[in-house]
């Protein structure tokens, strides 16, 4: 066998391994199935749970799709070192945005999640649905929307509860930001909310 040779087989196998011949409903479900196990885990335990949530939501959610897609054209008109800036802001910036709105009460009044629907949906996204049930609350009803990343690992791209949708709320979050002073202004925004 040549040196060539070996080289095709390797590159070959090394493709097959790899996320283009991966089930992307299978990945995408085990993602959604398994977050009920590991949020809940993470409720139970002492100490700063917060942080935990905040390791398990940025290892989950497509914090750069959630961004670009909510800087809308700022995003098309800024330059590459500009887009660089924002995104690494707005990566830091949103767990914290969302995290910080739950004290250790409300963390300690989850009773449960459950995944009640996981379909196929459009444009290879999957969705799923979720009922989570708090100590002394009427149980609340979220739907996850998951898609591959640019790594091509599954993530979620948006999730609704209480009809509120996150990609919609940072898209109006952030559009409002942009109209001061497009996406240099946004980052600057972000940087100062982060250091707050």
């Amino acid at each position: 066998m040549t040196c060539t040779l070996r080289t095709v087989i390797a590159a070959f196998l090394l493709l097959c391994a790899g996320p283009a011949f991966a089930d992307p409903e299978a990945d995408c479900k085990a993602l959604v199935y398994g977050l009920p196990a590991s949020i809940e885990g993470i409720i139970k335990l002492s100490g700063d749970r917060k942080a935990k949530l905040a390791v398990l939501f940025n290892q989950t959610v497509d914090r750069e799709y959630i961004g670009r897609h909510a800087a809308g054209l700022f995003w098309h008109h800024a330059t590459n070192a500009q887009r660089e800036a924002y995104l690494k802001a707005y990566v830091e910036y949103l767990p914290d945005l969302y995290l910080n709105a739950f004290s250790d009460e409300d963390l300690d009044d989850l009773l449960s999640i459950t995944i009640t629907k996981f379909a196929p949906a459009t444009g290879g996204e999957f969705d799923a649905e979720a009922f989570i049930t708090q100590k002394g609350e009427d149980g609340i009803r979220v739907v996850i929307a998951t898609a591959h990343d640019a790594t091509g690992k599954c993530a979620i791209r948006d999730f609704t509860a209480g009809g509120v949708s996150i990609l919609a709320s940072q898209t109006e979050e952030i559009r409002t930001l942009g109209a001061s002073g497009g996406l240099p202004y946004i980052t600057q925004k972000l940087e100062a909310r982060k250091a707050h």
